[in-house]
């Protein structure tokens, strides 16, 4: 969460007055340090003449001690020196950091601009252009994808490493390897990116080897056999791979990955062949529906209303104890016969049966969302959070909710909140779960709402941190226990999937469920054309249906931004599903 929009924000509604430094005559002072409009990170923070120094964390950011009249100075190798001074009013220093130049007499300097290559011109370049790395998710070039990228190739390995978790801490920069005790190899090892989590909660990289997805390091691998190995962290990771790259994410492409036809013909990629070609088979909503229960296939072949109406109610007796029949009946009224508004009577008729169990409040609440009936969604999230104020996630629920229902001051009281809970330690960071998308959610909210409270050049930093990216898919699910595998296709009909990160062992162990249940994922330009999101649904503890909202964000972080919701009922086990197809401007729903 950022700090110095929070300072800015809880000192407007009074929620943090305590939160600033008590020795008199000192202020704490926060900010960025950016560098080609890039946050920067381990620049030197210092007191000019002082004894306070601090070194920006991996998003360019610090807080400092100081007093007014103080000189602030940032520095960082091969950059000039950035001096400010403290002043009253000043709560928030930022500073820009430039390359430092050393001009040459009658020497001209010029910069070729990089032109973005196609998909089959990053293909047909792979071979002589070491800046190019093959993915699940299309391939990157490091100079025009936008991503910060470290690309290394084989031939600069050294093959006296021993195994590849050496080889990478050798040539790779800010990274740490864990376990490694110099005995064993490097079995039990891990490897640490900077800024892969918080301090407390690091979580370690993943590797993509050729296509196949590892979350430990594949010391199978020779590494004579390495063509190149590339290095995201941060959004770049997280925003293709999920939560599961958290901690960063390291691709390997393998010599073997790739092989050039002979006499100069075509060459033929294997790196995305291994295990991940989709071959149809998803069933389609016709399918499903052959398997639904014999409440909703009456329901959905009802002729008119009068008689949906008395099918609804033939089965309410019988179901009277079931949740899922009334979140299912209100699912069809809302979309066969919205203008009846029966569905609002179901749901009055039925508040009791819901309003102790968050599962069967978030259902509804999600159902209300996509009927854009905001208020009502509030009143559900409301009792969610009464229920699980220990839960990072049910802040974030809320506030989105008072956001769409256009009440404010409400969310950003429940924002401060939020921090002010993990600043006292009531609340921990779930850096794998709910936090970062509220982090990114929260930017956006100052964004759009942020110019009556902050100041210009405030409202300037929080607008350079917005992702424009593209799609933005965000995935939640009513019931935490729910087991389930999303598959996305991109548009060369490869496939990469992902679970929620925990399993049955993992529950019966500790006996607690995760108290996050939402996922995001972007998709920008990189592979253009349409992709395709499946799901295979692998049940839960109840045995009652899932239900899954997905919302999607399209031209995410830009003015024209607009989204749609969607939600789907999860109930026939292990068969893989089609959900949705999209691109970039619609998300059609299989019907």
């Amino acid at each position: 969460m950022k700090k110095y929009f929070l300072f800015f924000l809880t000192s407007i509604i009074c929620l943090a007055a305590n939160a600033q430094d008590t020795d008199e005559g000192l202020k704490r002072i926060s900010g960025i340090v950016f560098n080609n409009s890039v946050p920067l990170p381990n620049v030197t923070v210092k007191v000019v003449d002082g004894e306070e120094e601090v070194i920006t964390d991996s998003k360019g950011r610090y807080d400092i001690l100081t007093k007014v009249g103080d000189i602030i100075s940032f520095d960082y190798p091969g950059m000039d020196q950035v001096k400010k001074e403290v002043r009253e009013s000043t709560f928030t220093l930022n500073a820009t950091l430039k390359m430092t130049v050393q001009e040459l007499d009658n020497v001209t300097v010029t910069k070729e601009k990089k032109t973005k290559r196609t998909q089959e011109e990053l293909f047909q370049d792979y071979e002589t252009d070491p800046g190019i790395i093959k993915t699940s998710f299309g391939i990157l070039d490091k100079e025009t994808s936008g991503v910060a990228m470290q690309v290394v190739d084989g031939s600069q390995l050294s093959m006296a490493s021993g195994d590849i978790v050496n080889a990478i801490s050798n040539q790779f920069s800010g990274i740490t390897v864990k376990g490694n005790d110099g005995f064993s190899g490097s079995t039990g090892a891990e490897i640490f990116m900077r800024g892969g989590g918080s301090i407390e909660n690091a979580t370690p990289a993943v590797f993509e080897v050729d296509g196949n997805l590892f979350t430990t390091p594949p010391l199978f691998l020779d590494i004579g056999s390495i063509k190149r190995i590339a290095k995201l962290s941060g959004l770049a990771a997280t925003s293709r791979y999920g939560s599961v790259a958290q901690g960063g994410i390291f691709i390997i492409n393998t010599i073997s990955g790739t092989v050039t036809g002979k006499g100069g013909g075509k060459p033929v990629d294997r790196a995305l062949a291994k295990n991940n070609d989709y071959k149809g088979g998803a069933l389609n909503q016709a399918q499903i529906r052959k398997n639904w229960p014999e409440y909703l296939k009456t329901l959905y072949a009802s002729k008119n209303f009068e008689e949906a109406k008395s099918n609804y109610e033939s089965n309410a007796g019988k179901y009277a104890n079931a949740a899922h029949y009334f979140v299912d009946a209100y699912a069809y009224f809302s979309t066969k016969w919205p203008g009846e508004k029966f569905q609002k009577t179901i749901l009055e008729a039925n508040k009791t049966k819901i309003e102790n169990n968050p599962v069967w409040l978030k259902a509804f609440a999600y159902l209300l969302q996509s009927d854009s009936d905001s208020k009502g969604a509030v009143e559900m999230y409301k009792k969610v959070f009464l229920k699980r104020s220990n839960y990072a996630q049910s802040y974030r629920d809320l506030a989105n909710s008072y956001v769409e229902a256009n009440e404010i001051q409400k969310a950003a009281n429940l924002y401060a909140r939020y921090n002010k809970l993990l600043k006292d330690e009531f609340l921990q960071v779930e850096e794998e779960g709910a936090h970062p998308i509220i982090d990114r959610e929260f930017n956006s909210f100052l964004v759009n709402n942020g110019s009556s409270f902050m100041s210009k050049a405030d409202m300037n930093l929080a607008k350079s941190e917005v992702v424009d990216a593209g799609i933005r898919l965000v995935f939640e699910w009513n019931d935490e226990q729910a087991n389930f595998e999303l598959q996305f296709v991109n548009p060369e009909k490869k496939f990469f999937r992902w679970s929620p990160p925990y399993d049955e062992q993992m529950m019966s162990q500790n006996g607690e469920a995760p108290k996050s249940n939402i996922v995001e994922y972007f998709i920008d330009d990189t592979l253009p054309g349409d992709w395709q999101v499946n799901m295979k649904y692998r049940g839960n503890e109840s045995g009652a249906p899932t239900y899954v909202k997905v919302t999607a964000y399209f031209n995410y972080g830009e003015k024209n931004e607009r989204k749609k919701v969607e939600v789907f009922r999860l109930a026939l086990k292990d068969v893989n599903q089609k959900l949705f197809e999209l691109n970039g401007s619609n998300l059609a729903v299989y019907k």
